[in-house]
């Protein structure tokens, strides 16, 4: 889940009073976790383009391909059980492919209310007007007004936009450099960290510097880089021997949502109780000093702090330390149960 805020630039006058749509027939259109029948199914929704001018602009900022938005009125007593959806109308008219990964945004068009609930996997999502929560693909979420006051919520659908292996490979070969010194916590700090005992697997090792100051304590691996000690992605590595301390500086923050998760599910199934791993994360900004950033930043994934924290309870991690390193960073420290 990714979650965040928007400025907001509309009125209550914006929403309320649009052309609404009954969404007819919504049981075949998502994959539903309870029986519909007994529920008041459903909800209201404009598309109109020409009225919904100022919400395309609300979401600019949003790196998706093919946007469509809509806003999505339930009246007390409607709502959506838990479901995944199909996506079949977005993809038929907007020529979606089975690889593509298609995103779903829900801002928040007022302040909460009282019975008004969004759920996404196994939390709830709370927050003022211009608070948004988005998914990939067929995450489980629901979405139900059980109060007295209608609810609006502007929905926003889009295709986010990939960026190959091989050209961040190019990029993180030819271009990028590494700035350890730059970094409070989570560059040569770390060296403080590691025992003469440990042993270290450096995860996206880039041009593997640690190895020049712990030698064969470190093991770098790295798809874009001939310094490192395999050339190979994490997805693809195997473990060839014991590692107690796991390093992953900057390294494990791409999109696709589903494909970070499956690394840090992999780093869970692979540490042993005990095991260190020291992390640094990008908040999904392209600052890099070279132009060529433009190229590859949409594959940046939003970290944030929260997210730590949820991956240590999904996981059994206790999240021993996180924070901001030097500004534009999140340094955290996560420890294996």
């Amino acid at each position: 889940m990714i979650q965040g805020k928007i400025k907001v630039t509309w009125e209550s006058s914006d929403y309320e009073h649009l052309p609404w749509q009954e969404n007819e027939n919504h049981a075949a259109k998502i994959i539903s976790k309870v029986a519909v029948n007994p529920h008041n199914l459903g909800n209201l929704m404009c598309f109109d383009e020409d009225l919904l001018g100022k919400f395309y602009d609300a979401v600019s900022e949003f790196k998706l391909d093919k946007k469509v938005i809509a806003i999505n009125k339930f009246r007390p007593g409607q709502m959506l059980p838990f479901h995944s959806d199909k996506y079949e109308t977005y993809r038929k008219r907007n020529n979606i492919n089975e690889n593509d990964v298609i995103q779903r945004v829900i801002v928040f068009l007022h302040d909460p209310k009282p019975g008004h609930q969004l759920w996404i996997k196994d939390k709830i999502c709370m927050g003022p007007a211009g608070s948004y929560f988005a998914w990939e693909g067929e995450t489980e979420h629901m979405a139900a007004n059980l109060g007295i006051e209608d609810r609006y919520v502007l929905q926003l659908t889009g295709v986010k936009r990939n960026v190959p292996q091989e050209k961040l490979n190019d990029y993180y070969w030819k271009v990028w450099k590494p700035s350890y010194e730059k970094f409070k916590y989570s560059g040569w700090a770390l060296l403080d960290k590691v025992s003469p005992t440990d042993q270290v697997l450096d995860i996206g090792c880039g041009f593997n510097l640690f190895k020049e100051k712990l030698g064969d304590r470190v093991y770098g691996i790295d798809p874009a880089n001939p310094k490192a000690d395999e050339m190979v992605t994490w997805e693809d590595y195997v473990p060839h021997k014991r590692f107690n301390v796991y390093f992953a500086l900057g390294s494990l923050n791409f999109y696709p949502e589903s494909k970070l998760f499956g690394h840090v599910k992999k780093l869970a199934e692979t540490m042993q109780p005990g095991d260190r791993m020291y992390w640094r994360q990008n908040p999904g900004i392209g600052d890099h000093p070279w132009k060529e950033v433009k190229e590859v930043q949409d594959s940046f994934y939003p970290w944030t702090i929260d997210l730590n924290y949820q991956f240590g309870e999904q996981y059994n991690f206790e999240i021993k330390e996180c924070k901001w390193d030097t500004g534009s960073r999140i340094y955290a420290e996560w420890i294996k149960k």
